[in-house]
C-alpha cells in the first residue's frame, strides 16, 4: 500500500540487515521493497513532472527530470531516461553517448522489463561492427521473453554478422 511506504522501507532495510529473527537475510526482495518506496516517496514527484514536460512535447526538459530520478535509483526513470537517450541519439551528441550507459544500467541492476535493453544494446554493438557482442546481448533478450532479441539473432546469422540491422 502507497500510504504505508514507511513501514515498506523498514521491512526493506530488515530484509537486507538479515535482522530478522529466525529469516536469513533476503536482498532480492529488500530490493523490490526499497524499489516500491523509492518510486512512491514524496521524493519521486519529479517522475510527475517529467512525464508531463514529455506530454507537453519538451522531450530535452523531461529527459532532465528523468535523469534526476534515475540517479535516484528509480527503475521507471532509468527505463525512461534510456528510451528518450535512445530515442533521441541521432540528433543529440549527448544522448548518442549516454544511451549505451543508461541502457547498460538496466541491464546490470535487473530492473524489470530489461529485454528490450538489451535488444537496443545489441543494435548499437551491432552498428558498431561488434557481431559477438551484438549476438550475445540478443540471445540474452530472447531468454528473458523480448520475441525481437529472437528476430535480430536470425537477422544477425543471416546475413553472417555484417550490415546493419533487419527489420
Amino acid at each position: 500500500d502507497k500510504r504505508h511506504f514507511a513501514s515498506v522501507f523498514f521491512a526493506g532495510k530488515l530484509e537486507a540487515s538479515g535482522h530478522v529473527p529466525g529469516a536469513p537475510r533476503d536482498c532480492p526482495s529488500a530490493l523490490r521493497r526499497l524499489r516500491s518506496v523509492a518510486e512512491v516517496g514524496p521524493w519521486a514527484r519529479t517522475l510527475q513532472t517529467a512525464f508531463e514536460l514529455f506530454l507537453s512535447g519538451d522531450e530535452a526538459a523531461a529527459l532532465r527530470e528523468y535523469e534526476k530520478a534515475a540517479e535516484l535509483g528509480i527503475g521507471i526513470a532509468q527505463h525512461n531516461s534510456a528510451w528518450l537517450h535512445h530515442r533521441r541519439r541521432n540528433r543529440s551528441a549527448r544522448s548518442r553517448e549516454l544511451a549505451p550507459v543508461y541502457l547498460d544500467r538496466i541491464v546490470r541492476e535487473a530492473l524489470p522489463g530489461q529485454g528490450w535493453a538489451h535488444v537496443r544494446i545489441g543494435d548499437l554493438r551491432r552498428s558498431e561492427g561488434d557481431a559477438s557482442a551484438a549476438k550475445a546481448h540478443y540471445v540474452r533478450a530472447e531468454a528473458l521473453g523480448e520475441a525481437e532479441g529472437s528476430f535480430q539473432a536470425g537477422m544477425l546469422a543471416l546475413s553472417g554478422g555484417r550490415g546493419g540491422r533487419g527489420g
